[in-house]
């Protein structure tokens, strides 16, 4: 399996295989997180459900279906990656 490791969270490659690659105005449009704020939601969404409706929810990215990881191919394109967030 193939990685991306962002503020030590793995982000898996390989298990959509979902590439692509988007202009300059498609990155504009984009609304951008960081990996800190995923661990908040998730976790927000977790303790929400719990008490609620005193359950347990695991989120195994079910959360966040659609996660994209960005890299700068040009200075109009970027390759636009979707990937599994491994969240254990």
């Amino acid at each position: 399996m193939k990685y991306y490791n962002i503020d030590d969270t793995l982000f898996e490659i390989s298990r959509y295989k979902q590439v692509d690659t988007i202009s300059r105005k498609e990155f504009g449009k984009i609304n951008f997180t960081t990996v800190h704020n995923l661990w908040d939601k998730g976790e927000k969404l977790f303790l929400e459900v719990s008490i609620k409706k005193n359950k347990m929810l695991e989120t195994k990215n079910e959360v966040f279906e659609h996660i994209f990881v960005i890299d700068k191919l040009q200075n109009d394109k970027f390759k636009r990656t979707r990937v599994w967030w491994i969240d254990y």
